[in-house]
Parts: C-alpha cells; sequence; structure tokens
C-alpha cells in the first residue's frame, strides 16, 4: 500500500512537471507574434517575395518601371531599415 501511494505522489509529480514545461513552450511561441510594416510602394508596384530571419525581413519589391528594390525590415520594430536598388 505504501509502495502504492508513493509510485501515485511520483506520477502525479511528473505529469504536473510535464505540464508546467509545456505551458512554458506554448507562452514562449507567443512572444514571437507577427508585426506590421508599411512600405510606401509606387502605384503598380507589386511585392514579389519575401524573405525572413531572425533580425531582419527582406522584401523584394518589382518597380512598374522593371526596376527591383529588396526593402529590409527590421521585424522587432516593422520600420524599413534600408532599400537595396538594381540599375
Amino acid at each position: 500500500m505504501i509502495a502504492m501511494s508513493a509510485a501515485l505522489a511520483v506520477g502525479f509529480v511528473v505529469l504536473m512537471v510535464g505540464l508546467a514545461r509545456q505551458a512554458t513552450r506554448i507562452a514562449e511561441s507567443d512572444d514571437a507574434l507577427p508585426f506590421r510594416a508599411s512600405l510606401n510602394l509606387a502605384e503598380g508596384a507589386a511585392i514579389v517575395s519575401v524573405t525572413g530571419s531572425a533580425d531582419h525581413v527582406a522584401v523584394l519589391v518589382e518597380q512598374p518601371d522593371g526596376r527591383r528594390e529588396i526593402h529590409f525590415v527590421d521585424p522587432g520594430t516593422g520600420r524599413v531599415t534600408g532599400v537595396a536598388t538594381t540599375h
């Protein structure tokens, strides 16, 4: 009877630790929420692709005249930090 009670208590503790770890993982994943960014694009410009990493998001934009630009966006603030253009 004592052994069964001890096993039940250990199982309960293991279950609670597992639930606490899972709750922590869920809370950490909620920290990476999407952000908003506003790009001032010319009339007729189109976003061709978007590529992201931990420290920036690169948005490839094709202008109406065929030029392409890469807009670098800070995911923390949503602000454009730079633009690379082709000629």
